[in-house]
């Protein structure tokens, strides 16, 4: 999974919109907390700009990883609140295995979407 550059930098998470369905797709690239918040800050930012212009009617989160290491999620929680205050039906796919900033996202959903294979781990 790709995380901050050395100097620090956040890559953007990787962002679409359909124009013909009104859906836009968002890939995460982090798997620490503070970057999936970053990310997820960043996303928001460019959706309220298309929900304005184009009318966004749904969002779809995708990750390189939904497995990641337990950070602070008063970041994540935030950024998610966020994202949840679009009002946009929010739909996670997911594979592999789910856990500790994966899982709040994915818990936040509106509908998840699984690979057969998939599993979620909560921390202890």
């Amino acid at each position: 999974a790709t995380e901050a550059d050395s100097d620090g930098t956040v890559p953007p998470a990787r962002f679409a919109f359909d124009d013909t369905s009104g859906v836009a797709a968002v890939e995460l690239t982090g798997v620490r907390a503070s970057l999936l918040a970053r990310q997820l800050e960043a996303a928001v930012k460019e959706l309220l700009s298309i929900s304005r212009q184009q009318g966004a009617r749904a969002l779809v989160l995708t990750s390189t990883s939904w497995n990641g290491a337990d950070g602070s999620s008063t970041e994540l929680s935030a950024a998610l609140a966020g994202l949840l205050a679009l009002h946009l039906p929010l739909v996670c796919a997911l594979h592999g295995e789910v856990s500790g900033p994966g899982l709040l996202l994915s818990e936040a959903a509106d509908y998840r979407v699984a690979e057969a294979e998939s599993s979620a781990a909560r921390g202890g």
